[in-house]
C-alpha cells in the first residue's frame, strides 16, 4: 500500500524553488498532516469493542471466529467493526476459506505513531503558559 516513490516538495521557504525527494506516501501523509486518514483511525479505536479487537491483534493474527468467542455479538456486528478497522488502514484482512484473518497493518501503525511522537511534551508546556489571553 505504501511504496517509496519520487515526489515534488514546494520549497517556499527557498523563493518557491522546487525540490525532488525520495520519500514514502507514509512520509508525505505526515508532511501533509493529512487529518482525514487520522480523523478515520481515530474514530475507529472510539469504540471499546474496536479498541479491544485492536489490542487482540497487537498480539499477532486472528481468525474473525477467535475474535468472535472474546465478545457477545453476532457475527455481522462483527464485520461491522472490521470493516471500520479495516477502511482506517488500521487493519488488514486475508480471506482463508469462509473466515477471514485479521492482522494490524504495520505501516498505519507507524504513521500513528510517528504522528504522536512528534508531540514534544516540552513544547505543549510552554504554550500553556504563553498567556496570550491574560490581558496585555
Amino acid at each position: 500500500m505504501l511504496d517509496n516513490r519520487l515526489t515534488t516538495i514546494n520549497m517556499y521557504a527557498y523563493n518557491n524553488t522546487s525540490m525532488i525527494v525520495d520519500v514514502t506516501d507514509k512520509e508525505m501523509r505526515v508532511l501533509n498532516k493529512d487529518y482525514k486518514d487520522f480523523a478515520l483511525i481515530m474514530k475507529a479505536l472510539g469504540d471499546e469493542n474496536r479498541i479491544k479487537i485492536f489490542d487482540m491483534l497487537s498480539q499477532g493474527e486472528r481468525c474473525a471466529c477467535k475474535i468472535l468467542e472474546e465478545f457477545s455479538i453476532t457475527q455481522s456486528t462483527l464485520s461491522y467493526h472490521m470493516k471500520i478497522l479495516c477502511d482506517s488502514g488500521l487493519v488488514k484482512g486475508r480471506r482463508d476459506g469462509i473466515w477471514m484473518h485479521y492482522t494490524i497493518n504495520p505501516d498505519t501503525l507507524e504513521l500513528v505513531k510517528d504522528f504522536f511522537d512528534r508531540i514534544d511534551p516540552s513544547v505543549i508546556a510552554i504554550a500553556a503558559d504563553a498567556g496570550c489571553c491574560k490581558g496585555d
